[in-house]
């Protein structure tokens, strides 16, 4: 039987111990991983991090927001730093269209209320609005 030496991706240092092993210690798996993370292109960063701050965003006034018909002024949504362009994707219910940053979202009821929305999924993979 022949015996491969397998070596870390980061240091260059022999692996011993399990078979399956991929690094010599944790400093090792961190520094590797962090050094891909950091090769992420700029705008990509840029374009998660607003959509984050829009999730969060639409999460907050989901959750603070007693009323059921969930209506917000427009004007108060952008003061928040919310921006529009920036959202996961856009379904439509009853020819109305609701726009989402990942499981929240918004309805435009005119040009100065938004509804706000939340999918709800199941395990069958239909999603519900609430």
């Amino acid at each position: 039987m022949q015996n491969i030496k397998n070596y870390c991706p980061e240091c260059n240092e022999v692996l011993r111990g399990r078979t399956d092993k991929k690094f010599c210690s944790d400093s090792c798996r961190s520094m590797f991983h962090n050094r891909l993370k950091s090769q992420q292109s700029e705008v990509q960063k840029m374009i998660e991090g607003r959509l984050r701050k829009n999730r969060k965003i639409l999460m907050g006034l989901y959750n603070n927001i007693a009323s059921d018909l969930k209506l917000v002024p427009l004007k108060y949504v952008e003061n928040l730093g919310f921006t529009f362009n920036f959202y996961t994707h856009i379904e439509y219910d009853t020819q109305k269209q609701m726009i989402f940053c990942f499981e929240y979202g918004y309805q435009k009821i005119d040009n100065h209320k938004v509804k706000l929305v939340k999918q709800i999924p199941f395990s069958e993979g239909v999603d519900i609005i609430a």
